[in-house]
């Protein structure tokens, strides 16, 4: 999906936190402005509020002029392994709640499960 400055913040929060989460890379907190559309303190604003939601997993690094951010992986690894048991079950969830969703949003919250 194209990110313009009219993408409401909480689309790209939501993207920003897949993006992390289902990457695992290191990003550069200046190409995640140029790609998000925004400057580089929107970035931030977005990064505070995946902490403030409960995620306190995202580590941010500073080098000098560039900042880097990313999840921590040991923590997410404990955090995403699932008995395959309890995986179907979620993918079933998944399933479901799309059809609730309006149309082309649960593209948008769910495109990385398909």
């Amino acid at each position: 999906m194209a990110v313009s400055k009219n993408t409401p913040r909480e689309r790209k929060v939501l993207m920003l936190f897949n993006q992390l989460l289902f990457t695992g890379k290191k990003c550069d907190l200046d190409d995640l402005a140029r790609q998000y559309a925004c400057p580089v303190k929107e970035v931030r604003k977005m990064l505070e509020i995946i902490r403030l939601s409960g995620i306190e997993l995202i580590d941010v690094v500073e080098d000098g002029e560039r900042g880097w951010v990313q999840l921590c992986h040991e923590a997410s690894a404990e955090r995403l392994m699932l008995p395959a048991e309890e995986l179907a079950r979620l993918v079933l969830c998944i399933d479901m709640i799309k059809r609730l969703l309006p149309d082309g949003l649960g593209y948008y919250i769910f495109k990385l499960s398909d």
